[in-house]
């Protein structure tokens, strides 16, 4: 799964780190807001993650030939890369949301319901939805990010049954 998102940000920098000789930052000096430098990101970040659904699914028949499954299930997923810039607060300057993101275990639901009858011989026409809900939180340096991801689909299925 991607998700892509513009990111269009004016950052105004009114206190600059002071760091110890070991990079370690001792205190913060406020600056006048007509002295702070405009940081500026513009440009579109995209994560990708490899979802790992996990489904359950049972069929019934009703008077032999109208055929409903239903289907439950969890999908995992873990960030597999991401590509882009983004604001680092505690280095004050844009950097790549690869050095600054670190990956959480994710785990969200699916849910659906499939109707099908034949139509001739072996094929089968019907349709089905699904409900997915994923969160896909991470780490950036400055906190965890959380997102809600919601999907639903309405299908049109044609199977063939052996």
């Amino acid at each position: 799964m991607n998700i892509a998102s513009n990111i269009q940000m004016d950052y105004r920098l009114n206190q600059i780190p002071f760091r110890m000789p070991n990079g370690d930052i001792l205190t913060y000096i406020t600056l006048a807001d007509s002295l702070s430098p405009v940081i500026k990101v513009n440009n579109e970040t995209a994560l990708r993650y490899i979802n790992i659904p996990v489904k359950i699914a049972y069929a019934f028949y009703i008077k032999g030939i109208h055929e409903i499954q239903l289907s439950a299930g969890t999908n995992l997923s873990l960030l597999a890369g991401s590509k882009g810039n983004t604001f680092s607060l505690n280095e004050a300057k844009t950097q790549p949301v690869g050095n600054m993101i670190s990956n959480i275990f994710n785990a969200g639901y699916t849910g659906g319901i499939q109707y099908s009858r034949p139509i001739i011989k072996h094929w089968h026409l019907g349709c089905g939805m699904l409900i997915q809900r994923n969160r896909q939180d991470y780490n950036m340096d400055y906190g965890i990010l959380k997102s809600k991801l919601a999907l639903n689909n309405l299908n049109l299925t044609l199977k063939y049954k052996f």
